[in-house]
């Protein structure tokens, strides 16, 4: 026999064995893990800000093998279709934005004040704007065609935001409730995972009080905003989103509070604790606040495309020796919709410093020393060594990311929990607080040359930085695996506390103070007639 013979047979061995481990591979990448699990999101809100926290965490758990449908305006991939062309194909997208009201992404600064002033057509407005989202998601082609045609999930999430209508997808399926708040603790929230709520000392997430420091005035307040601020909620939102879910799920549908109490298993807040006060959870309650910022080197990894490096703005950041001031008033507010007088107050005021200015506005601005974007990537600015301030108008995700990477911050507060958020930051010394209504070009001059030049913000920033970074695990692995926690565990009781059965008496011991002051007054009326039998 020949080498070449031999040669020959012992080749063919090994391309065979090649194809097969080839063959073996690709099958072990496209056979579903065995642990993987089937969840659907339900995020139709149209606010970019809140999916931003919510798009990471769907894409780590698809990553970890889990099928995940969402339900969203933001498709990874116009069009939906799922997989949003990374390599995600377990990852499906339900596109609803064709549906949505166009007014929920263009909130007017002007609006925004009467609601402020009046905090009762605040809430209603805002239960209205939701209960629209509710009716068209429901209605969407996409979306009635989950609801006729129910499918098997294992898990549900929906975000806990002035509605729980979305909670009626956990009743359809019988699967557990993720609630996920991309703000912090609210009144509704509390109350549903029966999370303790004292108004003594924890602060209505919609006022700008500090816990330890309110007056008895600002108490009464605050324990008025939050008791009646429950029953405003129940009466503007519970009602009408019942009705909606009944018509569209069966009128044997429970209510959508009894629904949202008895299916969640799990509360994900996008709060931390080093940001506002220490205050008393229940264990299926859990902080996992940043949960969407990265650090520069992971930003590729991050879901959000918003994150991605840009070397243009990396560029103009180096260039910038003097230092930059970046500005952002979020993805709800426009630019346009500020008074003439605010926007030239800025432009003054810029003009007059010698720092280079970042400012995402949606409008044109003539000034050398401002770079105006419709959008600009966020985090990787912040990130910037250069950046020496940030403008914001104290939305919880760009505040959150100025803490993390440790700029100090100007506040300029308009609606919602803004208020709040830019009066903690103030409390910690991370922040000075400007009233759009009152800016000058000099208050802020004096504001952002007080920031620059003042270490006492930049070290207070740092320190508080640190505290907010230090956890044993980092917030995205936190909530996946609190989710596959309930996953596996399934029962939305296991970790519930027991007073989400109590009725209002019950958990504030009315029905024990009423009995224990009958007996006290009955042993009264009989010392009183003892002794007056005696006399």
């Amino acid at each position: 026999m020949t080498t070449t013979a031999i040669v020959k047979p012992i080749t063919v061995v090994r391309q065979a064995a090649a194809v097969t481990v080839t063959t073996v591979l690709s099958l072990m990448m496209c056979t579903p893990a065995a642990n993987g699990a089937r969840i659907l999101a339900v995020f139709p809100y149209n606010g970019h800000s809140h999916f931003t926290m919510v798009e990471p965490l769907m894409v780590a758990l698809s990553r970890r093998g889990h099928d995940v449908t969402v339900i969203s305006p933001f498709p990874r991939r116009k069009g939906g279709g799922g997989g949003g062309g990374d390599g995600l194909g377990r990852y499906v997208d339900l596109d609803v934005s064709d549906a949505l009201p166009p007014v929920i992404s263009q909130l007017s600064v002007t609006d925004e004040f009467e609601h402020r002033v009046n905090p009762i057509t605040g809430l209603r407005d805002l239960c209205q704007m939701n209960h629209r989202v509710c009716e068209a998601t429901f209605e969407h082609p996409l979306v009635r065609g989950l609801i006729r045609e129910p499918r098997a999930f294992d898990v549900v999430f929906a975000e806990a935001f002035s509605t729980d209508c979305f909670a009626a997808f956990a009743h359809a399926y019988d699967a557990p409730l993720v609630s996920i708040r991309t703000s912090d603790y609210s009144p509704q929230l509390n109350r549903r995972v029966a999370n303790p709520e004292n108004p003594a000392y924890l602060v209505n997430h919609l006022l700008e009080y500090i816990g330890h420091e309110m007056s008895f005035v600002q108490r009464l307040i605050n324990a008025l905003a939050t008791h009646f601020g429950a029953v405003g909620y129940h009466a503007f939102s519970d009602g009408p989103s019942t009705e909606l879910v009944r018509r569209h799920f069966g009128h044997d549908t429970p209510p959508v509070p009894e629904i949202a109490r008895r299916r969640t298993a799990l509360v994900l807040v996008n709060g931390h604790h080093s940001l506002s006060q220490p205050r008393p959870t229940v264990p299926n309650a859990i902080e996992v606040g940043g949960l969407h910022v990265a650090q520069p080197a992971e930003l590729d990894n991050v879901a959000n495309v918003s994150t991605y490096i840009h070397t243009e703005w990396t560029d103009y950041c180096d260039s910038c020796d003097q230092g930059v001031i970046y500005v952002s008033f979020g993805s709800l507010l426009k630019g346009s919709s500020f008074p003439a007088q605010f926007t030239t107050a800025f432009v003054q005021a810029f003009e007059a410093l010698p720092y280079c200015v970042l400012w995402k506005y949606e409008g044109e601005l003539v000034s050398k020393r401002i770079k105006v974007s419709k959008w600009m990537p966020q985090q990787q600015i912040l990130s910037h060594k250069n950046v020496k301030a940030f403008i914001t108008h104290g939305g919880l995700m760009g505040v959150m990311e100025a803490v993390h990477f440790a700029v100090p911050m100007i506040g300029v507060p308009v609606f919602g929990d803004q208020q709040s958020n830019v009066a903690n930051c103030v409390a910690k010394g991370i922040a000075i607080r400007l009233d759009y209504r009152q800016i000058t070009a000099q208050k802020l001059i004096k504001s952002i040359q007080a920031i620059v030049t003042d270490s006492k913000y930049r070290s207070k920033t740092s320190e508080l930085s640190a505290r907010f970074r230090d956890r044993p695990t980092s917030a995205l692995e936190t909530a996946v695996f609190w989710t596959e926690y309930v996953i596996r565990h399934g029962n939305a009781t296991n970790n519930a506390s027991p007073a989400i059965d109590y009725d209002f008496y019950q958990y504030f011991l009315l029905d024990v103070i009423g009995v224990g002051l009958s007996i006290l007054i009955f042993l009264f009326y009989i010392a009183f007639q003892i002794k007056k039998c005696i006399q």
